[in-house]
């Protein structure tokens, strides 16, 4: 995978493309961090799919990642 960091914005946003064989071409993530209570709360975006198979595959990917940092740092 790799990708070109397009807006860092410092403690808010991380704003990044995504390429890679599995992605039909590329694609961007979009990180937004909010402060809340309990710690931070993030909220992941990522867009440009060309087709719903891909996105529902990355969507799996991606869900799968944030349950082992979860585990990780929890």
């Amino acid at each position: 995978h790799g990708g070109i960091y397009k807006k860092i914005k410092r403690p808010k946003k991380l704003v990044f493309t995504w390429n890679s064989e599995f992605s039909g071409g590329e694609t961007q993530v979009t990180l937004d961090f909010k402060t809340v209570p309990t710690g931070t709360e993030l909220t992941l975006t990522h867009e440009g799919f060309k087709n719903r198979s891909i996105k529902r595959n990355h969507q799996g990917g991606w869900t799968g990642c944030l349950k082992n940092l979860k585990k990780f740092v929890g």
